[in-house]
C-alpha cells in the first residue's frame, strides 16, 4: 500500500498549494444582422449579412494561475499544474457575407 507521508521522498503531501478551481468561462459568441432584401438590392447584392464572432471572451474565477482549465501535460495526473503553458487566446472577429446579383 501507498502511504503518502512515508517520507520516501522526501517531502510530504499537504494541500499548501491546493486552490478551488472552479470557474464561469463564456467561450464563444457570433451575433450577427442580415441586411434586408429590400436594401441590399439597392447595393448591388442579392442578400448581406454582418457578424461579430468572440471567442474566450471572459472567464470568472479566484484561481491565481493564468487559466483553471489547464494542466502541465493536458492529462489528469498533472490537473492543477500549469506551469509552461498559456491560456486560449481571446479573438476577435468582424465579417461580412454578401451575394452579387
Amino acid at each position: 500500500m501507498l502511504n503518502t507521508n512515508d517520507g520516501f521522498s522526501g517531502v510530504n503531501s499537504n494541500s499548501y498549494y491546493v486552490e478551488d478551481g472552479t470557474f464561469l468561462r463564456m467561450r464563444q459568441l457570433q451575433i450577427g444582422y442580415t441586411v434586408p432584401a429590400k436594401f441590399a438590392n439597392k447595393i448591388g447584392l442579392s442578400r448581406a449579412r454582418v457578424y461579430l464572432q468572440a471567442q474566450n471572451i471572459f472567464t470568472i474565477t479566484n484561481y491565481s494561475g493564468p487559466d483553471p482549465d489547464i494542466g502541465i501535460l493536458g492529462g489528469e495526473l498533472t490537473m492543477g499544474v500549469d506551469q509552461f503553458r498559456t491560456p486560449a487566446p481571446r479573438t476577435i472577429i468582424f465579417g461580412v457575407n454578401f451575394a452579387l446579383k
